[in-house]
């Protein structure tokens, strides 16, 4: 028992490892409440399988044993102590990740996402937990073992990677769509989760418990079971169907803080904040504002450079500032799409910083446009570059 609890154990640890590497890899260094909540969830892409291997190992380890019983309470017995401290070290692990990142938010509220959150990694946990043990008890060990590691590995990477929109809602996975920081986690996953996961524990409770008892009991239960299944999911894809494609929402504005004419959340990161802040009041610009958004929300939005490198946030500023240029949003070019004509504004071509330098500023390195007019704008070589382009010459 020490051996088979000490590898279990290495198991859990080496996963964690293993989650947290590539969770550090690939997270989007932002520290709000919904990504670090993201993040956490990400751990299950490890955790999960993991967690679904130990649970049809250790089931499988009793098969026989359970075999000569006809007692659900024993079941349940055996299977709580085989199984109890790997689904608390599931659980903990995750928590404790979470709190760690929580540190480092500026301000934390008791959101939706944190409190969804807690309860998705309670509900992660338990599911792939319960979802392995009953692989154990009726399938061979071997064939149970791959399917407890492979399965959840599938419903934790493959729905974030399809453009179904319902099916990225549905396993409690944020993570690599959600989050920047002016984004939180679309309330639609939390329900969408709750109904998939949700049934996928209730089936795998139910199996567990009737595993020995009558031959009527037990097709009952099979039979209850997939019921369960069927309805929740088909209610969870119907829930997520309502969702968007990155599984995120746009924080509330009241959250921002605006200093004139620039605005920015409280965890946009200081380097991105001074960087963009003295490009925008060295350009001299009017009549517009700087935004750390995702989208525009009115004409006058200029969207935020998510960078700290100078260079590449002025060419992002200044290209923003071309496409909102009257005279080019409202002159065709030559390129098609599916709506007609794309204005020059939509078509601009890929400037660099020296060529968006000459068209936009003064000598003295200031912007020449004004807001709702073309002064001092060479509109006329943007227009013959892009056509040039879309002509192939």
């Amino acid at each position: 028992m020490n051996r088979v609890f000490v590898a279990n154990l290495a198991l859990l640890g080496g996963g964690i490892l293993l989650a947290l590497w590539s969770i550090n890899l690939n997270s989007i260094p932002v520290s709000t409440t919904s990504n670090i909540v993201s993040n956490s969830l990400g751990l299950f892409y490890v955790l999960g399988p993991v967690l679904g291997f130990i649970g049809a190992k250790e089931m499988g380890r009793f098969k026989d044993f359970l075999g000569a019983c006809s007692s659900g309470r024993i079941v349940g017995r055996i299977a709580f102590r085989s199984l109890g401290y790997v689904v608390g070290l599931g659980i903990l692990m995750p928590l404790a990740y979470l709190l760690a990142g929580l540190s480092t938010v500026p301000n934390i509220d008791l959101s939706l996402d944190l409190l969804m959150g807690v309860v998705t990694i309670g509900l992660q946990a338990a599911t792939w937990s319960a979802f392995g043990a009953v692989l154990g008890l009726y399938l061979p060990t071997v064939v149970a073992a791959a399917l407890g590691l492979f399965v959840p590995f599938v419903f934790a990477a493959y729905p974030v990677s399809m453009s179904n929109v319902a099916w990225r809602q549905m396993f409690g996975q944020p993570y690599t769509s959600c989050c920047s920081v002016s984004q939180e986690i679309d309330p639609i996953l939390w329900q969408s989760t709750a109904w998939v996961l949700g049934s996928v524990l209730a089936s795998a409770l139910i199996l567990l418990f009737t595993f020995r008892g009558t031959k009527k009991l037990a097709l009952y239960a099979k039979i209850f079971a997939v019921l369960i299944l069927g309805f929740c999911l088909s209610a969870g894809y119907s829930v997520g169907a309502k969702g968007n494609y990155n599984s995120a929402v746009l924080r509330s504005a009241e959250s921002m803080l605006c200093e004139k004419d620039i605005c920015a959340w409280p965890e946009t990161p200081e380097a991105q904040r001074a960087v963009n802040t003295r490009i925008w009041r060295s350009l001299g610009i009017h009549g517009y504002r700087l935004v750390d958004s995702e989208v525009a929300n009115n004409e006058e939005d200029i969207l935020f450079p998510r960078t700290a490198d100078e260079n590449e946030a002025k060419k992002i500023i200044l290209t923003q500032l071309l496409s909102h240029e009257p005279e080019l949003k409202n002159t065709d070019s030559c390129w098609d799409s599916e709506n007609g004509k794309l204005s020059l504004a939509e078509a601009l071509p890929d400037m660099g910083l020296n060529d968006l330098d000459t068209v936009l500023l003064t000598p003295s390195g200031k912007w020449r446009g004004l807001h709702g007019t073309n002064d001092g704008v060479d509109v006329r070589a943007i227009a013959d570059r892009v056509n040039r382009e879309c002509q192939g010459r």
